[in-house]
């Protein structure tokens, strides 16, 4: 083979290698949006947020209730507990938080008022890169409704470690192979391996534009 004959197998295979990780992270989102969507249909769920929105309920009512949706909310996404690293419910009502699991971790909605906006009609799904853990975090919001209206939104973090097993598996990338995942806003998302060489922004401006 020639040199650009050589240089040409390599470029097709880092293509057909760059859309099989590329698949897979796409099949692996959309499988967490479907669990996380079948949470929100969740009967005992549901019927827990109608007792609690009930015209008729008392204070005490209420306060029970809420008390006892983190054990409904546990029963129904226990076995989707891997690939979740929280949960929440959100009161679209009155903007506030119904309930969280597990309790040890933190609550990431930064604005309620704006994750309800943007997920009251359908399932979203967002991320940003949180610099003091240096890890991308992936959130989906669902909305759940009862009779044809909104009344709570399911706001979940995923557990992110298959994303950076994906990106960082370097297999058919030769000996000085790599991988580099690129955000939707054309951010370098840091790789999990630190002694891994960073492009430039040039080197990634003229990959987006190809």
């Amino acid at each position: 083979y020639g040199r650009s004959t050589l240089r040409d197998v390599a470029a097709r295979n880092a293509e057909a290698i760059t859309s099989l990780k590329s698949n897979t992270m796409n099949s692996w989102t959309n499988d967490r949006k479907l669990e996380i969507e079948g949470i929100a249909r969740s009967e005992n769920l549901i019927n827990s947020l109608k007792d609690l929105n009930a015209p008729l309920a008392t204070k005490e009512a209420r306060e029970t209730i809420i008390s006892s949706l983190e054990d409904r909310l546990s029963e129904v996404a226990q076995h989707e507990h891997p690939s979740l690293r929280s949960i929440t419910i959100l009161d679209t009502k009155n903007r506030s938080i119904l309930a969280h699991l597990p309790a040890s971790t933190n609550i990431d909605v930064i604005d309620i008022g704006k994750t309800i906006e943007l997920g009251s009609t359908k399932t979203t799904i967002s991320n940003r890169y949180d610099e003091e853990d240096q890890r991308r975090e992936l959130y989906i919001t669902v909305p759940i409704i009862i009779n044809g209206t909104m009344q709570a939104m399911i706001f979940a973090e995923l557990e992110t470690l298959a994303f950076s097993m994906i990106v960082a598996d370097r297999t058919g990338l030769g000996i000085n192979g790599v991988n580099y995942m690129i955000d939707e806003n054309g951010a370098l998302v840091p790789p999990s391996n630190k002694t891994q060489i960073i492009p430039s922004q040039e080197f990634i401006d003229e990959v987006i534009k190809q």
